[in-house]
């Protein structure tokens, strides 16, 4: 994996138009030494190839070593990033290796192995001088900004390799004249991370061999690097809100978990955020209107959820009033032979409710279905639900933002914003309900790793999601980018478990009568119910939203 990740994201050549500026400035630090003249015969346009640049350090072997260090843990960096199933076994691995690994002698031998292990992540396990200290603290910050990043690439580690390297320049001295003991790279590498010998590298241009030690060969060129199209599929917008002359706002890229290979497929699904514009019906009014008692009543139900200002706490160690409760039984206590409690202060707190909720609507072409004889579809069922929950929670002040859902491909996940959290209810989010309609299929993980995003940015103390949905996750793509049975199960499964751990509850409300094993299969580590009669949803998704949340 190691050396793959190497041939997918490192390279041996530099474009010059890029690297002109390092040369001068390695030329303008280092120009003077024994290879002046040969470095000052060389034009920019000339060095092409990773190795001259090295070649122009007073201590080649150590300036190869350390671009070595910075592209391994660059491109492991790049490894973990785009295949994320590897994360976790790579850096137990990584980290594993390192604490078997014996301590340095030799100041330049003690920075390199210090180096090898902050580019990991880990700070060294072994006792450092307080100089190896301070030039690590100057490199820490550089290393997460520069290297560590997407983005970054091997222009960024000959970048870092200067700066390192003079670095270690000022705190020990010229460099050109003093030998190390070359360092040995980690084992599973399977190769060093500059291995020179003391041939004269002028003569023998061994030092090209210190680059492609640990670098394997590779096609790929740092221009063909920059330009990897990362950014493609977000141009890719929806046809739905084209048609439909609706705004989209942004578009976003999330990887997805296959199933099949056991790993997620970068950058996969592109998620495009639309908001519904332009007349509508007066379906939120009318709605209003006729679920007029409804709406009422709920509004006194959840006037008791609705917390106040101040609660009394008793039995305190330390308070403002004595407990006087407490303060008795301390004295029956005392005469009983018993040691009281320190417990005698009351104490007033005040108490918030700290919530929010995140509603994600879904509006596949099946929520098209008529229900009984009213003639109502389940896409009206949910606007009539959306309508009741909003009169709910404007009465208790919860932080609340109401979504919905379709997709048609990997490159086309419709989001529609009906209400933002930092939006006020208004005549513009009630047209937006209005306006929802069935549209196409059911492509369920994005659109939830997209929710979590939104309800990341909220500051609050407790974060849900709800899902209301009236089917199992379903996208009509063909061979790789298929989304359906195992795959959009795992794929949703994977993506609830993702927000688990950024501490967001999950919930789903489902209005399919007849799921079969797919719910057991998606949400049994989370809260679902099943909702038999959707005709009843506008009345049951408020008191769920009750139960859910205290």
């Amino acid at each position: 994996m190691h050396e793959v990740g190497h041939t997918q994201f490192s390279s041996h050549k530099v474009p010059m138009d890029n690297s002109a500026g390092l040369i001068t400035e390695i030329r303008e630090r280092y120009g003077t030494t024994d290879k002046g003249n040969y470095i000052s015969e060389q034009r920019p346009e000339d060095l092409t190839d990773i190795a001259d640049i090295i070649a122009m350090y007073p201590n080649e072997a150590l300036a190869g070593t350390i671009l070595g260090l910075l592209e391994d843990a660059r491109v492991e960096h790049m490894i973990m990033e785009h295949y994320r199933g590897v994360r976790s076994d790579l850096e137990d691995i990584r980290h594993q290796m390192l604490l078997s690994r014996p301590a340095p002698a030799g100041d330049i031998e003690e920075f390199m192995e210090s180096l090898l292990w902050i580019s990991t992540g880990h700070g060294p396990a072994y006792d450092i001088s307080e100089e190896t200290e301070g030039m690590l603290d100057e490199i820490r910050g550089l290393l997460k900004e520069k290297i560590l990043q997407q983005e970054s690439s091997i222009l960024d580690s000959l970048y870092m390799t200067f700066m390192i390297y003079t670095i270690l320049d000022d705190h020990l001295g010229p460099l050109g004249s003093k030998d190390y003991e070359i360092l040995k790279n980690i084992d599973y590498r399977g190769i060093g991370v500059g291995a020179y010998g003391k041939k004269d590298p002028l003569a023998s241009r061994s030092h090209e061999n210190i680059i492609k030690k640990f670098i394997p060969e590779s096609e790929t060129d740092l221009t063909a690097e920059r330009e990897r199209p990362k950014e493609e599929k977000v141009s890719r917008q929806s046809t739905y809100a084209k048609d439909k002359n609706w705004k989209i706002r942004g578009s976003y890229s999330y990887d997805e978990w296959d199933a099949v290979i056991n790993d997620y497929r970068p950058d996969w699904c592109t998620v495009n955020e639309i908001e519904p514009v332009g007349t509508s019906s007066d379906y939120y009014r009318d709605a209003s209107e006729r679920y007029r008692n409804e709406i009422a009543l709920i509004q006194r139900i959840f006037s008791r959820m609705k917390p106040e200002a101040f609660r009394r706490m008793r039995e305190q160690t330390d308070g403002t009033e004595v407990d006087i409760d407490a303060f008795i039984d301390a004295l029956i206590e005392k005469r009983c032979g018993i040691n009281p409690d320190d417990r005698l202060y009351l104490r007033w707190d005040k108490h918030e409710r700290d919530v929010a909720t995140l509603f994600l609507i879904d509006v596949s072409y099946s929520t098209r279905k008529l229900l009984g004889a009213e003639g109502k579809s389940i896409v009206d069922v949910e606007k009539d639900s959306l309508t009741i929950l909003i009169q709910a929670l404007e009465s208790i002040g919860d932080k609340y933002a109401i979504y919905a859902f379709s997709g048609q491909t990997r490159d086309d996940v419709e989001y529609f914003i009906i209400k933002e959290f930092d939006e006020e209810l208004s005549d513009n989010v009630e047209r937006r309900i209005s306006l929802l309609e069935p549209v196409s299929n059911t492509r369920l993980g994005p659109a939830i790793r997209h929710s979590f995003n939104k309800l990341e940015q909220v500051d609050a103390r407790t974060k849900i999601m709800v899902l209301l949905s009236d089917g199992e996750p379903f996208d009509t793509c063909q061979g790789e980018g298929a989304y359906q049975g195992k795959i959009a199960e795992e794929d949703t499964r994977v993506a609830i478990e993702e927000g688990n751990a950024r501490g967001i509850h999950f919930f789903c409300i489902t209005v399919d009568s007849n799921p079969g094993k797919y719910l057991d299969n998606i949400f049994s580590g989370v809260g679902y119910t099943i909702i038999d009669d959707a005709r009843s949803l506008p009345e049951s998704l408020p008191m769920l939203y009750k139960r859910i949340t205290t």
